[in-house]
């Protein structure tokens, strides 16, 4: 089915030809909305995507009504090919059809920089971490006693900045509000206990952290098709850049034996959906899926899938 996309920068522009032109195409439902495309987070944009079923195509007026970046766009591109969606527009100058030889070339071609892309973030994450430790940062969920201070996470940070992280990655890994993140970025004022930085430390501080429990993590990678082969890169990257961040883990088998520390029920909660929900991320990105991503307690009484 053709599934067209509309947009227009604000409400003082006019959707009307975009509409036309794309029911003419075919389409038989167009998701439309005035918001800038800077980003991805968009509200029609996403409705839109989490539609899209194997063999429909996506139909845009121009290229850049549905990304204006060419990293947006090839974010969308990833997802709308690990759906077998294809991608046309209208448009003469952009030439884009993927249903077309040349068109597919031009997935492949974007999901090729795409790869090379998260490549050179995953070497600088590295590098940053391994200076790190060398340096004597430690990683992983330390107690509230033993990380008062905001030294460590302010060294974190600027690794993860430095990797070209993204402000949200940051803040759900280390916990810590994007204030905080600006402010190690770009300091405004200076390192004197001002009321603002009173507030960062509270900022940085961690919940201390009283319990601890072994889970047991099970993962079933599939590529996305049979063009890929990405199952040993997902697995690699999860433990390198996922589960290192814990406060320890071993393998069992295929599987894993995580030690998580926590103070409250509710944190451990948080901590497992934040855990699932990178893993998940991972594997996207190394165009792969988890088939199957279960965590478990020792016992097997309880999970969290």
């Amino acid at each position: 089915m053709k599934i067209g996309y509309a947009r227009v920068s604000s409400n003082s522009q006019d959707l009307d030809l975009q509409k036309q032109a794309l029911h003419k195409a075919g389409c038989k439902k167009v998701f439309s909305e005035s918001v800038s495309g800077k980003d991805n987070n968009r509200s029609q944009l996403s409705a839109m995507l989490n539609e899209l079923r194997d063999g429909d195509v996506v139909v845009v007026y121009k290229i850049d009504r549905i990304a204006r970046s060419l990293k947006g766009l090839i974010e969308i591109i990833e997802l709308l090919n690990s759906k077998n969606v294809d991608l046309v527009s209208l448009d003469s100058g952009d030439k884009v059809d993927t249903t077309s030889p040349m068109g597919k070339a031009f997935f492949q071609i974007a999901g090729v920089f795409a790869e090379l892309e998260r490549g050179m973030i995953n070497a600088r994450t590295k590098a940053g971490i391994e200076k790190a430790k060398a340096d004597g940062v430690k990683f992983g969920r330390a107690p509230g006693s033993k990380d008062k201070t905001t030294t460590e996470k302010i060294d974190k940070i600027k690794i993860f900045l430095d990797a070209g992280k993204s402000y949200d990655w940051i803040a759900k890994e280390l916990r810590v509000s994007k204030n905080t993140i600006a402010y190690t970025k770009n300091p405004r004022v200076s390192t004197a206990m001002t009321p603002i930085n009173k507030k960062l430390q509270q900022d940085v501080a961690v919940i201390p952290a009283a319990k601890t429990i072994k889970l047991k993590l099970c993962l079933q990678i599939i590529n996305n098709n049979k063009f890929v082969r990405g199952k040993k890169k997902t697995r690699e990257s999860i433990e390198q850049f996922t589960l290192t961040y814990l406060e320890d883990y071993e393998h069992d088998g295929d599987d894993y034996i995580l030690t998580i520390e926590y103070s409250n029920d509710q944190e451990l909660e948080e901590i497992i959906n934040e855990l699932l929900s990178e893993m998940h991320s991972t594997a996207d990105g190394c165009n792969c899926f988890l088939d199957h991503a279960r965590l478990s307690t020792m016992d097997g009484k309880k999970y969290w899938e």
